[in-house]
């Protein structure tokens, strides 16, 4: 007798998502007390699945790109959401800080008891700066100056939220394959994912209205040349390759984006991109032929304290 094999449970959320929306019945069924029959309320064939960014897991090359499709077999890693929008975010790329919020609420003890209570724990993101330390007369007092720390509070509430929508045909995942198919569109929503967090990193930066870059700029800021990067925007202001192939703006180490047209120099330790700790994913079937909405969507936003460490390539 010949063993047979249980198929495999696909590791994808998203497939598993699309699979439970086709699956899913278009009512719910009530039962009234004393009475047989249910009613039949009419509801959405869908399913909503969240997926926390620190522990869904890509599998990626070599190069950090998502393996899709025919190339599943390939020698690569298994690597969590998380850190492939940190490979794929040009900003993170040039030494910016990501953030990704913990879950919403996290349980702590409280009182003499121990009551376990649920509580939202805030979120700062701060830049330390050199104290302006100065001589001190005998029998003087130290001049009294401000802070040294560049504080922004991470607002939960205030969180945008980014989405993006797909129709998907029951005939296109029959002709390309369920799990290829989803495995694709995983693979946009994270680069996609990436991208906003480019943006909006480089929209706070350019909001501070930077002056254009000189080295003499740097170095009043106290950056090290060592800590500049550049990110090169569409119209490549500053912009050149030197003789060994390298981008560089304004004699600056660059990548390229498409996510502004300026070109930005500073020192992108000092910003942050603030992401939510989940993805949002909801799945609705259309029609009796299986055709599918897939939905995506989170929380980010960004924030930029030392708006002095950053520069416009001119």
């Amino acid at each position: 007798m010949t063993p047979t094999t249980k198929p495999s449970t696909p590791t994808n959320p998203l497939l598993i998502a699309i699979q439970e929306a086709q699956r899913a019945m278009p009512y719910q069924a009530r039962y009234t007390p004393g009475i047989e029959e249910p009613q039949y309320l009419p509801k959405r064939a869908a399913s909503l699945r969240t997926l926390t960014l620190a522990s869904t897991s890509v599998s990626v090359d070599s190069t950090g790109q998502i393996i899709v499709g025919s190339t599943a077999n390939m020698a690569g890693e298994t690597i969590s959401i998380e850190k492939a929008i940190f490979q794929g975010s040009r900003f993170a790329q040039a030494g910016g800080n990501l953030i990704f919020l913990p879950e919403h609420a996290q349980p702590v003890e409280t009182g003499k008891t121990g009551i376990v209570a649920l509580r939202n724990e805030p979120v700062s993101f701060s830049v330390v700066k050199p104290a302006a330390l100065a001589l001190v007369a005998d029998d003087a007092d130290a001049p009294t100056g401000t802070l040294p720390v560049y504080v922004s509070s991470i607002d939960r509430t205030g969180q945008k939220s980014y989405g993006v929508a797909f129709k998907l045909s029951r005939a296109d995942q029959k002709e390309r394959g369920e799990e290829t198919t989803a495995d694709e569109l995983l693979a946009s929503i994270v680069a996609g994912l990436s991208k906003v967090v480019d943006r909006l990193a480089l929209q706070a930066i350019l909001a501070a209205t930077p002056t254009n870059f000189s080295l003499a700029a740097a170095a009043a800021a106290g950056v090290r040349f060592g800590e500049l990067r550049a990110l090169v925007g569409t119209s490549a202001t500053a912009a050149s390759i030197r003789a060994d192939g390298r981008l560089i703006a304004a004699g600056i180490e660059a990548e390229l984006t498409d996510t502004m047209s300026q070109t930005v120099i500073g020192d992108f330790s000092k910003a942050a991109a603030v992401i939510g700790p989940d993805l949002q994913i909801l799945v609705s079937r259309l029609n009796k032929n299986g055709d599918v909405t897939v939905t995506a969507w989170l929380s980010a936003d960004a924030v930029c304290p030392a708006a002095g460490r950053f520069w416009l390539g001119a």
